[in-house]
């Protein structure tokens, strides 16, 4: 399966694959749509750090320009 790409490919993808049935295929565009647009969001505001999982440099964003807490 490819893993690089626009958000928007692999949304178009799941989408795709969603008239055919393909469960697995479909959760699999689906995740790397979301996990590249965080990294979009992110790179928008910082350098975006060399990791695969990328979600505690997402929450740190919200926390600091939503005034979120996280309790």
């Amino acid at each position: 399966m490819i893993a690089s790409g626009k958000p928007s490919t692999h949304l178009a993808r799941a989408e795709r694959l969603l008239g055919i049935g393909d469960s697995a295929s479909i959760i699999h565009f689906v995740q790397l749509a979301i996990e590249n647009f965080a990294k979009a969001i992110i790179a928008l505001y910082e350098v975006l750090m060399c990791s695969h999982d990328s979600s505690s440099q997402l929450l740190s964003l919200i926390v600091e320009y939503c005034r979120v807490s996280w309790s």
